[in-house]
């Protein structure tokens, strides 16, 4: 049964967060920056628990900056600190440009779809 929520984040982003049997999508429109990351971060660290996979849609995240990488960074870094995987899918060009640049390809995992996504957390 999914389960699904809207969260608003001051004016700059929507998370639509459907909770699947064994994962959690997280979709997150709008922009990360320094002016919001704080209350992203809250809101996403509510779904760090043991065990836990999510899948994160970035198809409408237009802009993040080095305040958001370090956000999602941190949050990958704890639900894998627990046993959980997170699955970056969707990337517009420019954050692919940008991730490529940072080298951030070696610390996440980054697919172009949720069928991609889905099929590496059915094999974990």
């Amino acid at each position: 049964m999914k389960a699904k929520k809207e969260i608003k984040i001051q004016n700059s982003i929507t998370l639509n967060i459907i909770e699947e049997e064994n994962f959690t999508i997280i979709e997150i429109k709008g922009y990360i920056d320094y002016s919001n990351y704080l209350d992203f971060q809250r809101q996403i660290n509510l779904y760090i628990t043991d065990n836990t996979n999510i899948i994160v849609v970035c198809k409408e995240l237009n802009f993040i900056s080095s305040s958001g990488i370090a956000s999602i960074i941190q949050f990958v870094k704890n639900i894998e600190s627990k046993n959980g995987k997170v699955i970056l899918v969707s990337l517009q060009k420019k954050l692919i440009e940008l991730f490529n640049t940072i080298r951030l390809y070696k610390n996440l995992t980054i697919v172009p779809d949720i069928s991609k996504a889905k099929e590496i957390l059915k094999n974990k």
